[in-house]
């Protein structure tokens, strides 16, 4: 019979030492980790120039995404609030996604400053489109550069367009913090 802790051991012992497994349990045979998530929660670590001459981070590279510009965290966490909801996405993935359906449901979407020219936005939901979480940081920055008003982005979502949206931002500072299932 499997143990989970030490199946949650052996797993761990194996991958590089950034990935953690925090908990294993057994699941019934047809457990599908995709179908039978409930919600999940992201979050895109930012880091950003306050000063013109301020240079990328040096340490923490593979972690956080950097941007030149100095960045107005409030603007951009009030226009996080605009996407919390059940809302159709298109507009936050590639253009040719596939999918049935693009609506997905934000149950809670903020930016908050995280130490000095760093922020972090996180955001939760029932699911999430191909780069979405990535598209959703690069709107709140473009927001916070002053490109795009935080009360657009409502427009944004109604336009159901890829174009309307901002930057898709590197992969670097995006990290899966946690996953919820149901009751097997």
């Amino acid at each position: 019979e499997f143990e989970p802790d030490r199946i949650r051991d052996a797993i761990s012992s194996r991958l590089p030492e950034d990935v953690q497994v925090l908990e294993a349990s057994l699941v019934p045979r047809e457990f599908d980790p995709i179908q039978d998530c409930v919600s999940k929660g992201y979050r895109y670590r930012l880091a950003y120039a306050r000063r013109r001459a301020a240079s990328r981070p040096l340490f923490d590279r593979r972690v956080l995404s950097w941007t030149p510009y100095e960045l107005d965290v409030p603007r951009m966490h009030e226009a996080a609030g605009h996407l919390v909801g059940e809302h159709d996405f298109a507009s936050f993935t590639r253009v040719n996604h596939g999918r049935e359906t693009t609506v997905r449901t934000i149950d809670a979407c903020s930016v908050i400053e995280d130490g000095v020219d760093c922020c972090r936005i996180e955001v939760s939901g029932n699911g999430f489109l191909y780069n979405m979480v990535r598209i959703i940081a690069g709107t709140l920055l473009e927001v916070g550069r002053g490109r795009i008003d935080p009360d657009a982005i409502p427009t944004i979502l109604e336009r159901t367009d890829r174009a309307a949206a901002g930057p898709t931002l590197p992969p670097e500072g995006l990290c899966l913090m946690w996953i919820e299932y149901g009751e097997a």
